[in-house]
């Protein structure tokens, strides 16, 4: 440390100078050379809070975080050029792309070491490259791509959910000058921030999907329950239901009939005959056929070209005009009954999430099958149950003697003692004394000329 005085050099631990015993003072530092780094900083946070922002009102639109992401970067890390790359099967899709270098949205790179990219998500960690134009041997993909665009210092950081690599976003500079560690840190929080709105989206979209194939599948059986006798509601209700959450541009369910699939309903714009008239082959030359055939999934990414394995159904394929086809079978006790199928113009795959999705809605056409099967039979049973209790109760109507009327079957009566003297046999209406009757004369039950005539009558008080 240096003596204000007599500018003598003296230890940094020193309080005096050991020459003229001035006090040594420790430099001070100013707001002047604080303020580039708060100003810095402040930015930094300001772009993290605008990143937060976007994410919170976007939260199924993932597009516009990341564009604000690479955006960023780039400018807090002295890049003229940064894009995110997602993982897609075995490659890298490009998302968003900040700069100069011609890149669509879109774009495909290999998933190999031989990239910076690659390796940072093979990896899983960050990989920093001064001058990749000059690694041929480390990086020959990524070297000869970079002479290609001119670019030379290449930093990539992978973006990590869990600790499992889901993509990755990358800097790119024109000159060989190294990223320093501040700024590698600093990508690190970045890519932080786009996992964080890759997730946010995913579980909005999760929820929302879920939401939706709980109120499709509650439609359905409340239309279940409103049609117990008449299948083709249900069937119209899943087929919409299939082709809306599948993203699907057609949908369409048949039905087996001896070695025919007869066609039983169908939702989209794809023409394929009339429901309830048309008819195709049940045989293993179609999709469809081989599907019911062996009672499994059935899953064609573009059945236009399969014509080897399906030479019919890729023929209608062409015919219509579509290509990815999908098709599950009915199953009812292990033997398939129909298919519901899905089909799209484009080559584009179904996920596994939409194929569990389309053998619930097998699952529940099956059900609707069979709950109108089961209440047509009961409804039969019902009425040849009814109709045999009436022909049992016609039948004894007619070996039954129809009954006397009370008056003429139980003639039971009061008569008094002198009515019961007479000689006709006749039954004697005498409810009460009649006039020359002694009052003190006793009233004398009577059934029958038959009972009166067999046995003295019976007297009551």
């Amino acid at each position: 440390m240096q003596c204000p005085r007599c500018q003598q050099d003296n230890p940094p631990d020193h309080k005096f100078c050991s020459e003229c015993g001035t006090a040594l003072r420790k430099p001070t530092t100013s707001y002047a050379d604080f303020q580039p780094s708060l100003t810095e900083a402040l930015e930094q946070q300001s772009a993290m809070a605008e990143i937060l922002r976007i994410i919170s009102t976007s939260p199924t639109n993932l597009q516009p975080v990341l564009d604000e992401v690479v955006k960023s970067a780039a400018r807090f890390c002295a890049a003229p050029d940064a894009s995110i790359f997602r993982l897609d099967g075995g490659n890298l899709r490009a998302e968003a792309h900040h700069g100069l270098v011609s890149q669509s949205t879109g774009f495909l790179v290999p998933l190999m070491r031989g990239t910076v990219a690659g390796r940072s998500v093979i990896d899983g960690q960050a990989v920093s490259v001064p001058d990749l134009q000059v690694e041929t041997e480390e990086y020959p993909e990524g070297s000869a791509l970079a002479r290609q665009t001119g670019q030379r210092a290449t930093l990539s950081v992978p973006l990590l959910r869990e600790g499992t690599p889901i993509g990755v976003i990358l800097l790119r500079r024109g000159e060989a000058v190294p990223f320093t560690g501040k700024q590698i840190a600093l990508l690190k929080i970045f890519a932080d921030q786009a996992v964080i709105a890759i997730e946010n989206a995913r579980l909005f979209t999760q929820t929302k999907e879920a939401l939706e194939q709980q109120t499709a599948a509650s439609d359905i059986l409340s239309v279940i329950s409103r049609s117990p006798t008449d299948v083709q509601p249900v069937f119209d209700a899943v087929a919409e239901s299939a082709a809306r959450l599948c993203e699907a541009q057609d949908a369409s369910i048949f039905r087996r009939a001896g070695d025919q699939l007869l066609f039983a309903a169908h939702h989209g714009p794809i023409p394929f005959g009339r429901v309830g008239e048309y008819s195709m082959p049940l045989v293993r030359e179609t999709l469809n056929g081989r599907c019911v055939l062996e009672g499994r999934t059935m899953h064609v990414a573009d059945l236009q070209i399969e014509e080897a394995e399906f030479p019919q159904g890729s023929a209608l394929a062409r015919r219509w005009g579509y290509r990815t086809v999908l098709s599950v079978p009915l199953m009812r006790d292990r033997v398939a009954i129909g298919s519901i199928r899905l089909r799209r113009t484009e080559v584009k795959a179904f996920t596994e999430r939409q194929i569990a999705l389309l053998q619930t809605f097998a699952d529940q056409a099956v059900i609707a099958i069979e709950n109108v099967r089961l209440f047509t039979e009961l409804q039969e049973k019902n009425q040849a149950l009814t109709q045999a209790h009436a022909q049992v109760t016609e039948s004894l109507d007619k070996q039954t003697p129809p009954a006397k009327s009370y008056e003429s079957s139980v003639s039971r009566r009061l008569m008094c003692s002198r009515c019961l003297t007479r000689s006709c046999r006749a039954p004697c209406a005498c409810y009460a004394p009649t006039p020359g009757c002694s009052p003190g004369s006793r009233a004398i039950s009577w059934s029958s000329p038959r009972s009166r005539a067999s046995g003295p009558p019976t007297t009551s008080r």
